[in-house]
């Protein structure tokens, strides 16, 4: 569950990086393989970014306490509304939940 949640994070990440530098590069060389390659690059970041999204209200709603996150900002006494807005509690949460708005 860890690796699949830190590949997650570091696809997003890396082709977010990745795609910004093939955009700029479609400026300066004028050649529409940095556009297509930058475009991929964009819903490859899209997707990742609302994978991990995703899987971290999965996380939350199973109460996985194994998870540093979860196990701080969750309970089993939580109603499900409280459990829904658990991800933007914490500075990680919140800023995933931007992260994920922007995208």
């Amino acid at each position: 569950m860890e690796l699949l949640g830190n590949l997650l994070i570091q696809i997003a990440l890396w082709s977010a990086l990745l795609g910004a530098y093939f955009f700029g590069k479609s400026y300066l060389v004028k050649d529409d393989i940095y556009k297509k390659v930058s475009k991929f690059l964009l819903f490859t970041h899209i997707f990742a970014t609302f994978s991990t999204g995703i899987f971290l209200y999965y996380l939350l709603f199973t109460h996985r306490y194994e998870f540093n996150y979860v196990w701080t900002h969750t309970s089993n006494e939580l109603p499900w509304y409280y459990i829904f807005s658990a991800i933007w509690e914490g500075q990680e949460g919140s800023f995933l939940l931007w992260a994920t708005w922007n995208a």
